[in-house]
């Protein structure tokens, strides 16, 4: 197996997994592919490692993470909306709150440091973030490099925060599938800064 680990692992770095899934690190993947039964025929391609899935939602393990911001004028009037559910669709909290003014993508930055101190409350195993700003999912997943000067403080307060969590991933969303964060924070600006939490 110890042959077969290093090739897969020749495999991934080859491909650019590391670089694609930063939550993943060599140790995590040679612990998963050790823990492969031995004796069985090795599929042609070596497997592509997963995200531990959750064995009952109730016990929150895994939680999704949905967050979004919104500005006015950009810079402008701006808020954000959290919320936090199983992976099954049950809401357990949301949040909005008011920001006063800043940037677009200052406000999805924002949304998602809030939204990380907020699933760690939870002290999930595994958290999957949903936004729908294609340039915070790329920084954050090291695809895009973060320019902005004003950004990189907060790319590297959301860094640090994602270390908190064992294992995490994040996702683009089309703002259809981010509706509920982006009411809240839409809420937020609409309600000029008065914190709702639910």
């Amino acid at each position: 197996m110890g042959n077969l680990t290093k090739d897969i692992q020749l495999f991934l770095e080859e491909a650019g997994f590391y670089r694609q899934f930063p939550q993943w690190n060599r140790a995590a993947v040679e612990k998963l592919l050790t823990s492969l039964p031995v004796g069985k025929k090795e599929s042609a391609a070596p497997p592509t490692p997963q995200p531990p899935a959750a064995a009952d939602s109730a016990s929150h393990d895994q939680l999704v993470l949905f967050t979004d911001g919104a500005a006015r004028g950009n810079p402008g009037p701006a808020g954000i909306g959290i919320v936090i559910q199983t992976p099954d669709g049950k809401t357990l909290k949301t949040d909005s709150q008011f920001l006063g003014d800043a940037t677009n993508n200052i406000a999805e930055y924002r949304g998602l440091i809030a939204g990380l101190a907020l699933a760690e409350e939870f002290q999930p195993e595994a958290l999957t973030i949903r936004m729908d700003s294609e340039l915070v999912v790329k920084q954050i997943s090291g695809q895009y490099k973060v320019k902005n000067e004003a950004l990189r403080k907060l790319h590297r307060q959301a860094q640090a925060k994602l270390k908190q969590f064992d294992h995490w991933s994040i996702q683009h969303v089309r703002r259809e599938r981010n509706r509920e964060a982006d009411r809240l924070a839409n809420l937020a600006i609409d309600n000029h800064g008065k914190r709702s939490s639910f």
